[in-house]
């Protein structure tokens, strides 16, 4: 009689870790992959309450009345880390604005087109492959210090954009310390 192949066990896959290079041990590290037995390691520090110990809700970085007379809104997203940052900057509709930050940052426009700076900018609705589009750039420190002008020409659309600040971003310290509270 012909056996079956044995069965893979699965009884403790809810115990590992999707991740597979953490705590200093990286798989693909040449040194690494010969220890390697197939099996993802288990995190020994994994936070069953994750989402209310790191949620952060959204903080205007100036009062909204102020900011909307001025025409934009703009509120820090992400914030609390030394590692990253990110602000949301919602430029009213037929409003030009001069937006000033303390360090570069890449952007994602998400909703809306105008101009930044000198680009055109607009939030894709369909991409076709091989297809370049204009939602996406960087601003250098010098720029952001610089400040960037961005214009939003539609009647009734507010152009959205994410920033996204890398390590070291200045503005982000003054939150971590509220964070931390």
């Amino acid at each position: 009689m012909r056996q079956r192949p044995a069965r893979p066990d699965f009884r403790f896959a809810a115990q590992q870790s999707a991740s597979i290079a953490f705590e200093g041990f990286n798989i693909f590290n040449s040194t690494n992959f010969g220890c390697y037995n197939g099996t993802i390691p288990v995190a020994p520090n994994v936070n069953p309450n994750f989402g209310s110990s790191n949620r952060v809700f959204p903080r205007a970085v100036r009062p909204v009345p102020e900011s909307e007379a001025d025409g934009y809104r703009e509120q820090w997203v992400c914030y609390g880390t030394g590692w990253y940052s990110a602000k949301e900057l919602t430029v009213l509709p037929r409003r030009m604005i001069r937006i000033t930050d303390s360090a570069a940052y890449g952007l994602i426009v998400v909703q809306g087109e105008g101009t930044f700076g000198a680009h055109r900018v607009s939030a894709p609705t369909m991409i076709r492959f091989g297809a370049m589009t204009q939602d996406e750039l960087f601003v250098s420190a010098e720029a952001a210090k610089a400040g960037v002008r961005i214009e939003n020409p539609s009647a009734s659309d507010p152009l959205v954009i994410l920033k996204h600040f890398g390590p070291g971003n200045p503005d982000n310290e003054s939150l971590r310390a509220l964070r931390a509270r």
